[in-house]
């Protein structure tokens, strides 16, 4: 388990500290996407974290053999 400490108030994004813009994210496993939005729906809804993390094992693979 991890556990980390926010600012108190978090910079709008774009801005120094504060999170990238939707057209500066980077590659994650593969694909571009807010990979705050899968954790989110992990947290809101924890009987989704092993199917996902499954998924990632899955897409990680199909990757591999790909490559």
């Amino acid at each position: 388990m991890y556990a980390i400490k926010l600012p108190q108030v978090i910079p709008a994004a774009g801005q120094p500290g504060g999170p990238p813009l939707p057209a500066d994210m980077h590659f994650f496993g593969g694909g571009k996407f807010d990979v705050r939005k899968v954790f989110s729906v992990c947290i809101r809804d924890p009987a989704q974290l092993e199917p996902t993390m499954q998924r990632f094992k899955e897409v990680g693979e199909e990757k591999r053999k790909n490559h």
